[in-house]
C-alpha cells in the first residue's frame, strides 16, 4: 500500500508525543499518581508513577502497530482501494490515543482536575473523525461496521457505511458539545449515550437494509 510520508511521520509523532510529555515532567510527579477514575471523574485508584510509562506503552504502541499491519492480513485485500483514507483513519486513532495519554499524565500532576470533560472531547473527536472516514471504507474483516449482514453483501456494506458515517459524525459532535455544557455528573452519559446510539443504530440499519435487499432479490 502506497503511503503518504508526511502523514506517516505525523502518525508516529503522535505516538511519541505522550512519552516526550511524560519524560519532560517525570521529575515533578508525586511517587503515587491517580491511574483510575470513577464515573464522576474522581480518582479511585493510585499507582506508582512508573506505571504511567506502562500505561502509555499499552495504550498506543500495540494499537498503532496492529492497525498498521491490518492490510497485510485481510483476506479481502481491499485496503489498497483506499490507502489515503486508511492512513487518515490511523492518524485519527493516533491523535485520540495521544490526547488520551496526555490527559492521563495531566491528571496526575493537577490535583482536582476532572478528566471527564476532556474525555468527552477526545472521544467525540474520535467518533467524528471515524465518521468522516467510514463512507470510503471498502469491505474488509477488520475496519468499519462489520456485522453478519454487511460482510455478507457489498450493497449492505456500502449503504450501512454511508449512513453510519453521518451518524458517527453527528454522535461525535453531540458528545463534544454535551460534554462541555452539561453538569459534570451527566458528562459520563453524554459520552455513553450518543456513541452507543450510533453503534446500535448502525447494527440495526445493516440488518434492515439486508432484509430489504433480500425482498428485492
Amino acid at each position: 500500500m502506497k503511503k503518504n510520508p508526511a502523514l506517516e511521520i505525523l502518525i508516529w509523532a503522535m505516538v511519541a508525543a505522550p512519552f516526550l510529555y511524560l519524560a519532560a515532567i517525570y521529575g515533578q510527579l508525586p511517587e503515587e499518581v491517580p491511574t483510575h477514575f470513577d464515573a464522576n471523574g474522581q480518582p479511585d485508584d493510585y499507582s506508582p508513577k512508573s506505571n504511567l510509562l506502562f500505561i502509555l506503552l499499552m495504550l498506543s504502541v500495540p494499537t498503532n502497530f496492529l492497525i498498521m499491519f491490518l492490510p497485510s492480513i485481510d483476506p479481502k485485500r481491499n485496503f489498497d482501494q483506499f490507502p489515503g483514507a486508511f492512513q487518515r483513519f490511523r492518524l485519527v486513532i493516533a491523535l485520540a490515543l495521544a490526547a488520551l495519554g496526555g490527559m492521563i499524565i495531566y491528571a496526575s500532576t493537577h490535583a482536582g482536575f476532572n478528566p471527564l470533560r476532556a474525555l468527552s472531547v477526545i472521544m467525540g473527536g474520535l467518533f467524528a473523525g471515524m465518521g468522516n472516514y467510514l463512507g470510503s471504507v471498502k469491505p474488509n474483516y477488520f475496519v468499519g461496521i462489520r456485522t453478519p449482514w454487511t460482510l455478507e453483501n457489498e450493497t449492505v456494506w456500502r449503504k450501512t457505511h454511508r449512513a453510519g458515517a453521518r451518524w458517527f459524525f453527528i454522535a461525535g459532535l453531540a458528545t463534544m458539545l454535551l460534554g462541555l455544557v452539561l453538569p459534570i455528573e451527566l458528562v459520563f452519559w453524554a459520552i455513553l449515550v450518543p456513541m452507543l446510539g450510533a453503534c446500535l443504530g448502525t447494527v440495526w440499519y445493516s440488518w434492515h437494509v439486508f432484509q430489504q435487499e433480500k425482498k428485492a432479490a
